[in-house]
């Protein structure tokens, strides 16, 4: 879901509103934290992270069963009911195209799609993701990560936060700046992500939520220690276990 959106400048007593846009609540906030930290890592190797992980281990050409190679440059894996596909060519130090990627990779391009029904204890969602990834200083022993990508997600999820089931559409582009993954450790060491997010609440639970629709700006940092830090239009704060993919409020 794409939309161009007019940021809202909020009157001090909270009652204008713009363009059709909603006021999202202290709700929606956590609802939409806990969707998209449920696609940046999952169990068994998937989401953001895992895709991140499968791009390095594919420039470098090491070897994962989890990874198959479907025909020159392309490679397809699987996490969680959702199939992945990357496309990628890769280049020495001195920037010559390599006719097949391996441990003489410095720098490579990929192009990473992947889509399917996320299955997990708190949520379901369909997912539709693509993008470009651009993988720099890998003979360093720390590949640098950088581009963009497209996401949209039609989630249910039961909130972490309190005890109610909630349904929405979440449509964000997001931006990758200098992540960096350590190549021995195969962890990420730091880096950021800027996401601009569209999202529509649906008409749910006993007391008849209305639907709404309202945007968001939000910023992942990566640390050292294995942790994430979201951040939500610069007021709400969630730490993500990139290993677990446990959330927590701060």
């Amino acid at each position: 879901m794409k939309r161009t959106v007019t940021n809202c400048i909020l009157a001090a007593t909270w009652l204008a509103g713009c363009s059709g846009q909603d006021q999202a609540t202290e709700a929606d906030y956590d609802d939409v934290a806990q969707a998209l930290t449920a696609v940046v890592t999952t169990d068994n190797g998937g989401g953001e992270v895992g895709a991140m992980s499968d791009s390095v281990n594919i420039a470098i050409g090491a070897g994962d069963l989890s990874i198959q190679a479907s025909a020159a440059g392309h490679f397809k894996s699987s996490h969680l009911g959702l199939d992945y596909d990357y496309a990628i060519s890769c280049k020495d130090e001195a920037g010559t195209a390599l006719a097949k990627c391996s441990r003489d990779t410095d720098s490579a391009d990929v192009t990473v799609k992947w889509s399917g029904d996320l299955g997990l204890p708190h949520l379901t969602a369909s997912v539709d993701r693509n993008g470009d990834w651009q993988l720099s200083k890998l003979q360093s022993g720390t590949a640098v990560l950088s581009g963009d990508s497209d996401f949209d997600l039609d989630v249910k999820l039961e909130s972490l936060f309190r005890d109610v089931t909630r349904s929405y559409h979440v449509g964000y582009s997001a931006k990758y700046t200098n992540v960096a993954l350590d190549l021995a450790k195969k962890k990420i060491q730091g880096g950021t992500v800027h996401y601009s997010i569209d999202a529509e609440r649906k008409a749910t639970g006993p007391r008849r939520e209305s639907e709404a629709e309202f945007t968001m700006d939000g910023e992942l940092t990566f640390a050292a220690d294995g942790t994430a830090t979201l951040t939500l239009d610069k007021n709400f704060k969630y730490t993500l276990d990139t290993a677990t993919g446990v959330m927590v409020k701060n």
